[in-house]
């Protein structure tokens, strides 16, 4: 199937046969997740703002904020 891919000359036909070949990787492959990062954080209630989804694990503080208890 890859090879048909050198046959084709149009990118949409292209693009086609490799998404079925990536269906067939996704059917074939034999992958399973040995590890996965974790990154636990402890934040108090009092503390607002604490964006937790930063790309690199870079943490921004400029919209943090404490309230009143």
């Amino acid at each position: 199937m890859l090879a048909s891919s050198y046959q084709v000359e149009s990118d949409e036909g292209r693009a086609e046969v490799y998404a079925k070949l990536e269906q067939q990787l996704e059917k074939d492959a034999a992958l399973v997740p040995m590890y996965y990062y974790v990154d636990p954080r402890m934040v108090k209630p009092y503390v607002k703002g604490f964006a937790t989804k930063h790309p690199g694990k870079n943490y921004y503080l400029k919209d943090v904020y404490l309230i009143k208890q």
